[in-house]
């Protein structure tokens, strides 16, 4: 074979090589153009959702985020999303609140910024079904098991869960409120006038008495009381329609 066949040959195989190379270049850059995807608002505000909910386990519901600022859409590559909260305040949280953030995808930093948000807490209440008045007794009849917002309330809605055979309403709660733990107290075992069980404590050493009590009071508050031997006035923890405990 001559020289110049053999340059021939040679040639012809670098530029097989090269168009090999250049093809091979072409399908990589269409395959990563095609591993992109778009991020929408919609999606940011349903990931934040999810990592408030997981921030707060001890809230026993479940967040919602809207964002007051909708983002345009973002392309983003293919792979998991992960959205870490990042800066959250230690007390609770408020209805409106900047919410940083920060946008992982496969573990790499796509973005991080902070965002004005509106939050909403759902839980399980008990809604009432009719006006209830100061002295109720409370019963599940009367209110509904309804999925709502709780975060714009002043006080904790009461668990579902609870026995409301032992609370009564102390504050007038109008048709279709949340019951909460500020609308209801425990029902009085005592009242002024009843003589009960007094027990006072000294170590193993337990002494009783006679006792009248001096207002009403439901277990567990301080009640005052009189010793029927002494007269002396005293003030003593409500155990039950029976006997208080004086410390």
């Amino acid at each position: 074979m001559t020289i110049a066949a053999l340059n021939m040959k040679f040639l012809r195989i670098l530029l097989l090589i090269l168009f090999a190379g250049a093809n091979a270049h072409s399908e990589a850059v269409v395959t990563g153009a095609s591993e992109k995807k778009t991020f929408s608002s919609e999606q940011l505000a349903m990931h934040l959702s999810d990592a408030l909910t997981r921030e707060f386990p001890n809230e026993q519901g479940t967040f919602r985020v809207t964002l007051l600022r909708p983002q345009a859409p973002t392309s983003i590559p293919e792979g998991p999303i992960e959205v870490s909260l990042k800066g959250l305040p230690t007390t609770t949280l408020r209805s409106r609140v900047m919410l940083k953030y920060e946008l992982k995808i496969n573990g790499q930093l796509i973005k991080a910024e902070s965002i004005p948000t509106e939050i909403q807490l759902m839980k399980e209440v008990l809604v009432s079904t009719r006006r209830l008045n100061r002295g109720e007794s409370l019963s599940y009849a009367d209110f509904s098991l309804e999925i709502k917002d709780v975060m714009g309330l002043h006080r904790p809605p009461l668990d579902p869960a609870s026995d409301l055979s032992i609370y009564e309403i102390n504050y007038t709660l109008m048709h279709g409120k949340i019951l909460t733990n500020r609308s209801i107290r425990k029902k009085p075992v005592v009242d002024r006038g009843d003589i009960v069980d007094g027990w006072i404590k000294r170590g193993l050493l337990q002494i009783n008495l006679k006792v009248e009590v001096m207002e009403e009071a439901a277990p567990g508050q301080l009640v005052r009381v009189k010793n029927i031997r002494t007269k002396k006035y005293m003030r003593g923890v409500v155990q039950d329609e029976n006997s208080i405990v004086i410390p």
